[in-house]
């Protein structure tokens, strides 16, 4: 019995985002489900999206790679040091969230860095991709009054 490969929740860094949606829409009979002028996410079913290509803009430059996991670990970057880095930083940067069980341990060791856990005030730290996002984005770019 042959196995259906599947596809789910990966990004691709392109040079040329009108020829990398035609390329993949005839290659992997996908279409777009959203778009702007600098990503497309992709999907070849009713699924919000399979995959997003982006396009770095004229930098050029590899993004500091951010990953994020609700597990906790040792040598985490906090969110006061990311936010530090986001506003100090000129390289683009690529923040991943993980969905169902998470990203793989291969991705978080190949990342530059991996984000704190998102914790509350009990053991339960497991929240949907969309909530934990919508966190992680407004500790990390968030306005803040000034600490006197």
């Amino acid at each position: 019995m042959s196995q259906t490969l599947q596809l789910g929740h990966f990004g691709l860094r392109t040079r040329n985002l009108p020829a990398a949606i035609e390329w993949y829409a005839k290659a992997l009979n996908t279409h777009v489900q959203f778009q702007n002028e600098l990503a497309a996410f992709m999907s070849f079913d009713e699924e919000h999206h399979r995959f997003v290509l982006w396009d770095d803009g004229e930098t050029g430059e590899k993004p500091v790679i951010v990953a994020t996991s609700a597990r906790r670990g040792q040598n985490r970057a906090s969110f006061v040091a990311l936010r530090d880095m986001l506003n100090k930083e000129t390289r683009p940067f690529l923040i991943l969230f993980g969905t169902g069980w998470g990203l793989t341990e291969t991705i978080l060791l190949q990342s530059d860095y991996v984000l704190e856990a998102v914790e509350g005030r009990g053991d339960y730290n497991h929240l949907s991709v969309r909530s934990a996002a919508a966190i992680i984005l407004d500790r990390l770019l968030g306005r803040r009054e000034k600490q006197e």
